[in-house]
């Protein structure tokens, strides 16, 4: 899906704003979406 809106190789606080202002759920491997997710409190929801 992130290829098809070009956020492939974004920055995390781009997906993050991208995500909580369309009402998605990020699932990630990556901890640095965890440790946003920690900071900034949800929506959006991280798994």
């Amino acid at each position: 899906m992130f290829e098809m809106i070009g956020m492939k190789a974004t920055i995390d606080s781009v997906v993050w704003n991208y995500a909580k202002g369309n009402k998605l759920m990020i699932v990630s491997k990556d901890t640095d979406m965890h440790d946003l997710s920690l900071v900034l409190g949800n929506p959006p929801k991280v798994i």
